[in-house]
Protein backbone atom coordinates (compact mmCIF):
# COMPACT_ATOMS: atom_id res chain seq x y z
CA UNK A 1 0.00 0.00 0.00
CA UNK A 2 1.50 3.53 -1.06
CA UNK A 3 0.48 5.98 1.79
CA UNK A 4 1.38 9.46 1.75
CA UNK A 5 4.06 11.54 3.76
CA UNK A 6 1.26 12.55 6.04
CA UNK A 7 -0.22 9.25 6.97
CA UNK A 8 2.75 7.55 7.36
CA UNK A 9 3.78 10.33 9.86
CA UNK A 10 -0.24 10.04 11.73
CA UNK A 11 0.19 6.50 11.77
CA UNK A 12 3.81 6.60 13.62
CA UNK A 13 1.97 9.35 16.10
CA UNK A 14 -0.96 7.68 16.77
CA UNK A 15 1.11 4.18 17.73
CA UNK A 16 2.99 6.13 19.96
CA UNK A 17 0.06 7.21 21.83
CA UNK A 18 -1.69 4.09 21.75
CA UNK A 19 -5.07 5.43 19.72
CA UNK A 20 -5.00 3.69 16.52
CA UNK A 21 -6.74 0.27 17.08
CA UNK A 22 -5.61 -2.84 15.35
CA UNK A 23 -7.49 -4.50 12.48
CA UNK A 24 -9.97 -7.48 13.78
CA UNK A 25 -9.31 -11.03 12.65
CA UNK A 26 -11.71 -12.33 10.19
CA UNK A 27 -14.06 -15.21 11.40
CA UNK A 28 -15.68 -17.92 9.61
CA UNK A 29 -18.98 -18.83 10.95
CA UNK A 30 -21.86 -21.44 10.00
CA UNK A 31 -23.78 -19.57 6.90
CA UNK A 32 -26.99 -18.96 6.94
CA UNK A 33 -30.14 -21.45 5.98
CA UNK A 34 -29.48 -21.98 2.99
CA UNK A 35 -30.16 -24.91 0.00
CA UNK A 36 -26.73 -24.16 -1.54
CA UNK A 37 -25.00 -24.53 1.70
CA UNK A 38 -23.62 -28.42 1.38
CA UNK A 39 -22.07 -26.81 -1.99
CA UNK A 40 -20.70 -23.47 0.00
CA UNK A 41 -18.91 -25.83 2.36
CA UNK A 42 -17.01 -27.88 0.03
CA UNK A 43 -15.28 -24.92 -1.69
CA UNK A 44 -11.77 -24.21 -0.67
CA UNK A 45 -9.90 -21.32 -0.36
CA UNK A 46 -7.64 -20.95 -3.42
CA UNK A 47 -4.06 -21.49 -3.23
CA UNK A 48 -2.74 -18.45 -5.09
CA UNK A 49 -5.03 -15.10 -4.93
CA UNK A 50 -2.97 -13.29 -8.01
CA UNK A 51 -5.16 -13.71 -10.86
CA UNK A 52 -7.20 -16.62 -9.21
CA UNK A 53 -10.87 -15.35 -11.02
CA UNK A 54 -9.02 -13.92 -14.32
CA UNK A 55 -11.57 -14.35 -17.10
CA UNK A 56 -14.47 -14.95 -15.10
CA UNK A 57 -17.57 -12.10 -15.08
CA UNK A 58 -18.05 -9.83 -12.97
CA UNK A 59 -21.31 -8.57 -11.84
CA UNK A 60 -21.21 -5.23 -9.55
CA UNK A 61 -24.44 -4.68 -7.79
CA UNK A 62 -24.75 -1.08 -6.10
CA UNK A 63 -27.61 -0.45 -3.95
CA UNK A 64 -28.64 3.17 -3.18
CA UNK A 65 -29.33 4.56 0.39
CA UNK A 66 -28.99 1.13 1.88
CA UNK A 67 -28.01 1.09 5.39
CA UNK A 68 -26.38 -2.17 7.02
CA UNK A 69 -29.20 -2.56 9.59
CA UNK A 70 -31.87 -2.94 7.30
CA UNK A 71 -30.21 -6.23 6.02
CA UNK A 72 -31.27 -9.13 8.13
CA UNK A 73 -28.01 -11.11 7.19
CA UNK A 74 -26.55 -8.20 9.17
CA UNK A 75 -28.86 -7.68 12.41
CA UNK A 76 -31.99 -9.13 12.80
CA UNK A 77 -32.87 -6.56 15.81
CA UNK A 78 -34.52 -4.04 13.68
CA UNK A 79 -35.75 -5.69 10.57
CA UNK A 80 -36.55 -9.43 11.02
CA UNK A 81 -35.79 -11.55 8.65
CA UNK A 82 -36.12 -8.98 5.80
CA UNK A 83 -33.69 -9.52 3.14
CA UNK A 84 -33.39 -13.40 2.28
CA UNK A 85 -31.96 -13.54 -1.11
CA UNK A 86 -29.28 -11.23 0.16
CA UNK A 87 -29.24 -13.75 3.62
CA UNK A 88 -28.27 -16.13 0.84
CA UNK A 89 -25.18 -14.98 -0.79
CA UNK A 90 -24.05 -14.00 2.44
CA UNK A 91 -23.97 -17.40 2.90
CA UNK A 92 -22.28 -18.28 0.00
CA UNK A 93 -19.71 -15.85 0.12
CA UNK A 94 -18.03 -13.59 2.50
CA UNK A 95 -19.88 -10.51 4.33
CA UNK A 96 -17.66 -7.22 5.80
CA UNK A 97 -19.11 -6.71 8.51
CA UNK A 98 -17.71 -2.93 9.08
CA UNK A 99 -17.93 -1.47 5.68
CA UNK A 100 -18.35 2.05 5.17
CA UNK A 101 -18.83 4.33 1.92
CA UNK A 102 -16.31 6.69 1.20
CA UNK A 103 -18.73 9.50 0.68
CA UNK A 104 -22.10 9.96 1.42
CA UNK A 105 -23.57 10.94 -2.09
CA UNK A 106 -24.28 9.15 -4.81
CA UNK A 107 -21.78 9.65 -7.66
CA UNK A 108 -18.57 10.57 -5.44
CA UNK A 109 -19.30 6.97 -3.74
CA UNK A 110 -19.92 5.47 -7.00
CA UNK A 111 -16.62 6.80 -8.55
CA UNK A 112 -14.46 5.52 -5.36
CA UNK A 113 -16.09 2.20 -5.76
CA UNK A 114 -15.22 1.99 -9.75
CA UNK A 115 -11.92 4.26 -9.61
CA UNK A 116 -10.39 3.59 -6.14
CA UNK A 117 -9.32 7.01 -5.40
CA UNK A 118 -10.88 9.48 -2.93
CA UNK A 119 -13.16 12.09 -4.43
CA UNK A 120 -10.32 15.15 -4.10
CA UNK A 121 -8.88 13.02 -6.53
CA UNK A 122 -10.93 11.77 -9.00
CA UNK A 123 -12.33 15.41 -8.32
CA UNK A 124 -15.69 14.21 -8.13
CA UNK A 125 -17.25 15.47 -5.44
CA UNK A 126 -20.59 16.18 -6.41
CA UNK A 127 -23.92 14.51 -8.61
CA UNK A 128 -23.00 17.36 -11.10
CA UNK A 129 -19.82 17.02 -12.31
CA UNK A 130 -18.54 15.23 -15.49
CA UNK A 131 -15.43 12.79 -15.70
CA UNK A 132 -14.68 13.77 -19.06
CA UNK A 133 -14.17 17.51 -17.57
CA UNK A 134 -12.83 17.16 -14.76
CA UNK A 135 -10.74 13.64 -14.81
CA UNK A 136 -10.39 12.53 -18.29
CA UNK A 137 -7.64 10.54 -17.96
CA UNK A 138 -8.34 8.57 -14.63
CA UNK A 139 -8.67 4.99 -15.11
CA UNK A 140 -11.81 2.92 -14.26
CA UNK A 141 -12.51 -0.72 -13.29
CA UNK A 142 -14.22 -0.86 -16.44
CA UNK A 143 -11.43 1.00 -18.35
CA UNK A 144 -9.22 -2.25 -16.97
CA UNK A 145 -11.86 -4.95 -17.80
CA UNK A 146 -12.21 -3.53 -21.22
CA UNK A 147 -8.69 -3.40 -22.06
CA UNK A 148 -8.73 -7.25 -20.91
CA UNK A 149 -11.25 -7.99 -23.64
CA UNK A 150 -14.60 -7.63 -21.53
CA UNK A 151 -17.84 -7.01 -22.67
CA UNK A 152 -18.78 -3.89 -20.70
CA UNK A 153 -22.32 -2.18 -19.94
CA UNK A 154 -24.10 -0.95 -17.06
CA UNK A 155 -28.06 -0.44 -16.15
CA UNK A 156 -28.46 2.54 -14.00
CA UNK A 157 -31.21 3.69 -12.55
CA UNK A 158 -29.99 7.29 -11.24
CA UNK A 159 -29.91 10.22 -14.22
CA UNK A 160 -27.27 11.32 -12.57
CA UNK A 161 -25.03 7.84 -12.95
CA UNK A 162 -25.42 7.95 -16.98
CA UNK A 163 -23.28 9.40 -19.42
CA UNK A 164 -25.50 12.56 -20.02
CA UNK A 165 -23.80 13.89 -16.58
CA UNK A 166 -21.13 11.63 -14.02
CA UNK A 167 -20.25 9.49 -17.76
CA UNK A 168 -18.22 6.91 -15.99
CA UNK A 169 -15.62 5.65 -18.69
CA UNK A 170 -14.91 2.49 -20.02
CA UNK A 171 -18.59 1.03 -20.59
CA UNK A 172 -19.57 0.29 -24.17
CA UNK A 173 -23.10 -0.16 -23.30
CA UNK A 174 -25.16 2.04 -20.97
CA UNK A 175 -28.96 0.95 -20.20
CA UNK A 176 -30.60 3.80 -18.12
CA UNK A 177 -33.69 5.93 -18.23
CA UNK A 178 -34.49 9.09 -16.63
CA UNK A 179 -37.27 7.88 -14.97
CA UNK A 180 -35.76 5.76 -12.16
CA UNK A 181 -36.36 2.41 -13.77
CA UNK A 182 -37.63 0.36 -10.63
CA UNK A 183 -35.28 -2.69 -9.45
CA UNK A 184 -37.43 -4.89 -11.25
CA UNK A 185 -36.91 -3.52 -15.08
CA UNK A 186 -33.08 -2.68 -14.00
CA UNK A 187 -32.98 -6.42 -13.65
CA UNK A 188 -35.16 -7.05 -17.07
CA UNK A 189 -32.74 -5.37 -19.21
CA UNK A 190 -29.47 -7.03 -16.86
CA UNK A 191 -30.69 -10.12 -18.06
CA UNK A 192 -31.56 -9.57 -21.54
CA UNK A 193 -28.03 -7.91 -22.26
CA UNK A 194 -26.59 -11.41 -20.63
CA UNK A 195 -28.63 -13.38 -23.10
CA UNK A 196 -27.00 -11.19 -25.93
CA UNK A 197 -23.93 -10.74 -24.56
CA UNK A 198 -23.00 -13.12 -21.77
CA UNK A 199 -22.04 -16.22 -24.17
CA UNK A 200 -19.74 -14.38 -26.36
CA UNK A 201 -16.55 -13.85 -24.08
CA UNK A 202 -16.12 -12.64 -20.33
CA UNK A 203 -18.26 -9.42 -19.24
CA UNK A 204 -18.12 -6.64 -16.70
CA UNK A 205 -21.37 -5.58 -15.70
CA UNK A 206 -22.57 -2.81 -13.12
CA UNK A 207 -26.43 -2.58 -12.36
CA UNK A 208 -27.31 -0.33 -9.87
CA UNK A 209 -30.88 0.32 -7.95
CA UNK A 210 -32.14 3.50 -6.92
CA UNK A 211 -35.23 2.14 -4.95
CA UNK A 212 -34.26 2.62 -1.35
CA UNK A 213 -33.64 6.52 -2.00
CA UNK A 214 -36.53 9.00 -1.23
CA UNK A 215 -39.22 8.57 -2.26
CA UNK A 216 -40.03 5.42 -0.76
CA UNK A 217 -42.26 3.87 -2.91
CA UNK A 218 -41.91 0.21 -3.58
CA UNK A 219 -44.44 -1.69 -5.56
CA UNK A 220 -47.56 -3.40 -4.53
CA UNK A 221 -47.77 -5.57 -2.73
CA UNK A 222 -44.78 -4.47 -0.73
CA UNK A 223 -46.58 -1.19 0.87
CA UNK A 224 -48.95 -3.38 2.04
CA UNK A 225 -47.00 -6.17 3.30
CA UNK A 226 -45.69 -3.28 6.21
CA UNK A 227 -48.21 -1.32 6.85
CA UNK A 228 -51.93 -1.36 6.58
CA UNK A 229 -54.35 1.54 7.15
CA UNK A 230 -54.24 5.30 7.07
CA UNK A 231 -50.48 7.03 8.17
CA UNK A 232 -52.32 10.22 7.87
CA UNK A 233 -55.13 9.57 10.55
CA UNK A 234 -54.86 10.35 14.13
CA UNK A 235 -54.44 12.67 16.74
CA UNK A 236 -50.79 13.30 17.37
CA UNK A 237 -49.31 16.40 15.35
CA UNK A 238 -48.07 15.59 11.50
CA UNK A 239 -44.61 14.95 10.55
CA UNK A 240 -44.63 18.69 8.64
CA UNK A 241 -44.48 20.22 12.48
CA UNK A 242 -40.73 18.57 12.81
CA UNK A 243 -39.01 22.11 12.25
CA UNK A 244 -36.27 19.53 11.21
CA UNK A 245 -37.76 17.45 8.33
CA UNK A 246 -38.85 20.53 6.74
CA UNK A 247 -35.03 21.17 6.09
CA UNK A 248 -35.47 18.02 3.32
CA UNK A 249 -37.44 18.93 0.79
CA UNK A 250 -38.20 15.07 -0.42
CA UNK A 251 -38.84 13.75 2.85
CA UNK A 252 -41.25 16.65 3.84
CA UNK A 253 -43.29 16.37 0.43
CA UNK A 254 -43.83 12.81 0.99
CA UNK A 255 -44.50 12.48 4.75
CA UNK A 256 -45.26 15.79 6.12
CA UNK A 257 -49.02 15.04 6.56
CA UNK A 258 -48.41 11.73 8.12
CA UNK A 259 -48.97 11.59 11.78
CA UNK A 260 -47.93 7.60 12.45
CA UNK A 261 -43.89 8.32 13.30
CA UNK A 262 -43.61 4.12 12.57
CA UNK A 263 -44.95 4.66 8.43
CA UNK A 264 -41.73 6.22 6.47
CA UNK A 265 -39.36 3.03 8.30
CA UNK A 266 -41.84 0.84 7.07
CA UNK A 267 -42.01 2.10 3.50
CA UNK A 268 -38.09 2.02 3.57
CA UNK A 269 -38.53 -1.43 4.74
CA UNK A 270 -40.48 -2.52 1.70
CA UNK A 271 -38.44 -1.00 -0.37
CA UNK A 272 -34.99 -3.10 0.75
CA UNK A 273 -37.73 -5.98 0.51
CA UNK A 274 -38.50 -5.24 -2.83
CA UNK A 275 -34.54 -4.62 -4.27
CA UNK A 276 -33.84 -7.97 -2.25
CA UNK A 277 -36.24 -10.09 -4.44
CA UNK A 278 -35.24 -8.92 -7.19
CA UNK A 279 -31.29 -9.54 -6.76
CA UNK A 280 -32.96 -12.58 -6.03
CA UNK A 281 -34.05 -12.88 -9.30
CA UNK A 282 -30.45 -11.79 -11.05
CA UNK A 283 -28.76 -14.56 -9.18
CA UNK A 284 -31.50 -17.50 -10.25
CA UNK A 285 -30.95 -15.98 -13.50
CA UNK A 286 -27.40 -16.80 -13.26
CA UNK A 287 -27.78 -19.97 -11.92
CA UNK A 288 -30.24 -21.12 -14.85
CA UNK A 289 -28.00 -19.77 -17.52
CA UNK A 290 -25.26 -21.60 -16.36
CA UNK A 291 -23.20 -18.58 -15.33
CA UNK A 292 -23.03 -18.39 -11.46
CA UNK A 293 -20.14 -20.23 -11.05
CA UNK A 294 -18.57 -18.29 -13.56
CA UNK A 295 -19.19 -14.99 -12.27
CA UNK A 296 -18.30 -12.63 -9.33
CA UNK A 297 -21.00 -11.22 -7.78
CA UNK A 298 -20.71 -7.70 -5.46
CA UNK A 299 -23.28 -6.13 -4.02
CA UNK A 300 -22.24 -2.61 -2.03
CA UNK A 301 -24.27 0.54 -1.14
CA UNK A 302 -23.55 4.03 -2.31
CA UNK A 303 -24.07 5.08 1.32
CA UNK A 304 -26.65 4.72 4.39
CA UNK A 305 -30.21 6.67 4.88
CA UNK A 306 -30.89 8.98 8.62
CA UNK A 307 -34.53 7.95 9.54
CA UNK A 308 -34.24 11.06 12.28
CA UNK A 309 -30.65 9.92 13.70
CA UNK A 310 -28.98 13.50 14.49
CA UNK A 311 -32.33 14.91 13.23
CA UNK A 312 -31.50 14.38 9.69
CA UNK A 313 -35.07 12.69 8.38
CA UNK A 314 -35.08 10.53 4.94
CA UNK A 315 -31.89 11.86 3.95
CA UNK A 316 -28.12 11.01 4.03
CA UNK A 317 -27.18 14.99 4.82
CA UNK A 318 -23.97 14.23 7.22
CA UNK A 319 -21.09 12.24 8.22
CA UNK A 320 -22.28 10.17 10.99
CA UNK A 321 -22.69 6.48 11.40
CA UNK A 322 -26.03 5.68 9.78
CA UNK A 323 -24.73 7.64 6.64
CA UNK A 324 -21.78 5.39 6.10
CA UNK A 325 -22.31 1.60 7.41
CA UNK A 326 -23.19 0.07 4.51
CA UNK A 327 -24.00 -3.35 3.36
CA UNK A 328 -20.42 -5.22 1.37
CA UNK A 329 -21.24 -8.87 -0.19
CA UNK A 330 -18.94 -10.52 -2.09
CA UNK A 331 -19.41 -14.10 -3.86
CA UNK A 332 -16.55 -15.22 -5.82
CA UNK A 333 -15.95 -18.82 -7.73
CA UNK A 334 -14.35 -21.17 -6.03
CA UNK A 335 -14.25 -19.45 -2.84
CA UNK A 336 -15.97 -20.69 0.55
CA UNK A 337 -18.78 -18.93 1.81
CA UNK A 338 -19.89 -18.27 5.11
CA UNK A 339 -16.79 -15.66 5.57
CA UNK A 340 -17.68 -13.23 7.84
CA UNK A 341 -14.92 -10.83 8.25
CA UNK A 342 -15.05 -7.93 10.71
CA UNK A 343 -12.30 -5.64 9.32
CA UNK A 344 -12.94 -1.93 8.79
CA UNK A 345 -13.19 -1.55 4.82
CA UNK A 346 -14.40 0.80 2.45
CA UNK A 347 -15.46 1.87 -1.18
CA UNK A 348 -11.51 2.57 -2.00
CA UNK A 349 -10.75 -0.89 -1.10
CA UNK A 350 -12.69 -2.30 -4.30
CA UNK A 351 -10.81 -1.39 -6.86
CA UNK A 352 -7.33 -3.06 -5.52
CA UNK A 353 -8.90 -6.28 -4.71
CA UNK A 354 -10.11 -6.41 -8.41
CA UNK A 355 -6.95 -5.73 -9.85
CA UNK A 356 -5.01 -8.69 -7.80
CA UNK A 357 -8.42 -11.15 -7.89
CA UNK A 358 -8.74 -10.95 -12.12
CA UNK A 359 -4.97 -9.36 -12.82
CA UNK A 360 -6.57 -5.99 -14.36
CA UNK A 361 -4.95 -3.02 -13.83
CA UNK A 362 -6.09 0.29 -13.25
CA UNK A 363 -3.12 2.10 -15.34
CA UNK A 364 -3.47 5.66 -14.86
CA UNK A 365 -0.39 6.64 -12.80
CA UNK A 366 -2.53 8.28 -10.12
CA UNK A 367 -1.60 7.25 -6.31
CA UNK A 368 -4.53 4.94 -4.36
CA UNK A 369 -4.84 4.27 -0.70
CA UNK A 370 -7.04 1.26 -0.57
CA UNK A 371 -6.09 -2.23 0.61
CA UNK A 372 -6.16 -4.88 -1.01
CA UNK A 373 -9.26 -7.39 0.29
CA UNK A 374 -8.06 -10.52 -2.09
CA UNK A 375 -6.16 -12.70 0.78
CA UNK A 376 -8.79 -12.14 3.27
CA UNK A 377 -11.18 -13.54 1.24
CA UNK A 378 -9.17 -16.36 0.29
CA UNK A 379 -8.03 -16.81 3.99
CA UNK A 380 -4.26 -16.38 3.71
CA UNK A 381 -4.52 -13.37 6.24
CA UNK A 382 -5.54 -12.91 9.23
CA UNK A 383 -5.84 -9.43 9.01
CA UNK A 384 -5.69 -6.62 7.05
CA UNK A 385 -2.81 -4.22 6.83
CA UNK A 386 -2.63 -1.64 9.59
CA UNK A 387 -3.67 1.95 7.89
CA UNK A 388 -3.32 4.81 9.48
CA UNK A 389 -6.82 6.15 9.00
CA UNK A 390 -10.07 6.39 7.10
CA UNK A 391 -11.24 9.27 5.12
CA UNK A 392 -14.71 10.10 4.77
CA UNK A 393 -15.82 13.04 2.48
CA UNK A 394 -18.99 14.73 1.71
CA UNK A 395 -20.57 16.97 -0.96
CA UNK A 396 -19.20 20.25 -2.08
CA UNK A 397 -16.71 19.41 1.30
CA UNK A 398 -19.02 20.29 3.47
CA UNK A 399 -17.53 18.18 6.16
CA UNK A 400 -14.47 15.96 6.16
CA UNK A 401 -14.68 13.01 8.65
CA UNK A 402 -11.36 10.29 9.85
CA UNK A 403 -11.72 7.22 11.28
CA UNK A 404 -8.71 5.83 13.51
CA UNK A 405 -9.23 3.11 15.83
CA UNK A 406 -12.28 3.64 18.50
CA UNK A 407 -12.11 7.52 17.46
CA UNK A 408 -13.70 9.37 15.27
CA UNK A 409 -13.30 12.75 14.30
CA UNK A 410 -15.42 15.56 12.07
CA UNK A 411 -14.33 18.19 10.63
CA UNK A 412 -16.88 20.89 9.71
CA UNK A 413 -15.66 23.17 6.44
CA UNK A 414 -18.63 24.81 4.97
CA UNK A 415 -22.09 24.99 6.14
CA UNK A 416 -25.08 27.08 4.01
CA UNK A 417 -28.24 27.89 6.73
CA UNK A 418 -30.72 25.88 7.66
CA UNK A 419 -28.18 23.57 8.45
CA UNK A 420 -25.10 23.82 11.60
CA UNK A 421 -22.60 22.07 13.08
CA UNK A 422 -19.45 22.31 15.71
CA UNK A 423 -16.49 23.09 13.67
CA UNK A 424 -14.80 19.56 15.60
CA UNK A 425 -16.50 16.45 16.36
CA UNK A 426 -14.94 13.75 18.15
CA UNK A 427 -16.84 10.44 19.13
CA UNK A 428 -15.92 7.76 20.85
CA UNK A 429 -17.23 4.72 18.88
CA UNK A 430 -16.93 2.25 21.08
CA UNK A 431 -18.37 4.01 24.15
CA UNK A 432 -20.77 5.84 22.31
CA UNK A 433 -21.17 4.23 18.95
CA UNK A 434 -24.43 6.60 18.18
CA UNK A 435 -22.23 9.79 18.31
CA UNK A 436 -24.29 11.52 20.77
CA UNK A 437 -21.78 13.01 22.89
CA UNK A 438 -19.29 15.24 21.27
CA UNK A 439 -15.57 14.95 23.25
CA UNK A 440 -14.06 17.40 21.31
CA UNK A 441 -13.53 19.71 23.81
CA UNK A 442 -11.92 17.10 26.03
CA UNK A 443 -9.38 15.84 23.54
CA UNK A 444 -7.29 18.66 22.44
CA UNK A 445 -4.27 17.08 21.22
CA UNK A 446 -6.62 14.22 19.35
CA UNK A 447 -8.35 16.62 17.45
CA UNK A 448 -5.53 18.48 16.71
CA UNK A 449 -3.45 15.46 15.56
CA UNK A 450 -6.47 14.69 13.79
CA UNK A 451 -7.24 18.47 12.07
CA UNK A 452 -3.56 17.98 10.98
CA UNK A 453 -4.86 14.94 8.71
CA UNK A 454 -7.50 16.18 7.25
CA UNK A 455 -5.96 19.60 6.43
CA UNK A 456 -6.00 18.80 2.39
CA UNK A 457 -9.49 18.92 2.45
CA UNK A 458 -9.76 22.26 4.43
CA UNK A 459 -7.64 23.70 2.27
CA UNK A 460 -9.50 22.87 -0.69
CA UNK A 461 -12.81 24.74 0.79
CA UNK A 462 -15.65 24.54 -0.99
CA UNK A 463 -15.88 22.68 -3.82
CA UNK A 464 -15.86 24.84 -6.33
CA UNK A 465 -15.12 22.52 -9.71
CA UNK A 466 -17.38 24.06 -12.03
CA UNK A 467 -19.78 21.69 -13.20
CA UNK A 468 -21.29 20.90 -16.51
CA UNK A 469 -24.65 23.27 -17.84
CA UNK A 470 -27.43 20.86 -17.25
CA UNK A 471 -30.63 21.26 -19.46
CA UNK A 472 -33.76 22.18 -17.68
CA UNK A 473 -35.36 18.83 -17.51
CA UNK A 474 -31.84 17.47 -15.62
CA UNK A 475 -32.09 20.33 -13.21
CA UNK A 476 -35.83 19.58 -12.64
CA UNK A 477 -34.78 15.87 -11.80
CA UNK A 478 -31.95 16.46 -9.55
CA UNK A 479 -34.47 19.16 -7.79
CA UNK A 480 -37.03 16.52 -7.34
CA UNK A 481 -34.55 13.94 -5.91
CA UNK A 482 -33.18 16.46 -3.59
CA UNK A 483 -29.82 16.79 -5.15
CA UNK A 484 -29.80 20.65 -6.91
CA UNK A 485 -27.34 20.83 -4.01
CA UNK A 486 -25.34 17.61 -3.73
Amino acid sequence: MRTTLLAAALLTSLTACGELGESAAATTTPPATSDRTAAVDERAFPDDVEGALSGMNVLLLTLDTTRADFLSCYSTERVGELTPNLDALAADGALFENAYSQTNVTNPSHAAILTGLYGIDSRILNNRTTFPEVSPQTATLATAFREAGYSTANFLAAPQLTSDILDMPGFDDEHAGRKHPVAGQVVDDLLGWVDREGSDGPFFAWAHFYDPHTPYSAPEPYQRRFYEGDPESGTVPPLSKNPHLRRFPVGAQQFGAVRDADYPEQMYKAEIAYVDDQIGRVVDGLRERGLLERTAVVVVADHGESLGEHQVWFDHFGLHEENLRIPFLVRLPGFPGGVRIDDVVTHVDIAPTFETLFGVTLADGQQRFGLDLSRRLAGQAERLEQRPFLVHEDAHNRFVALRSGRWKYIRTIHLSPPFQADEHQLYDLARDPRERMNLAGRQPELVDKFARAVQRWVEQGKWQVTAQQLSPEQERELEAMGYLGK
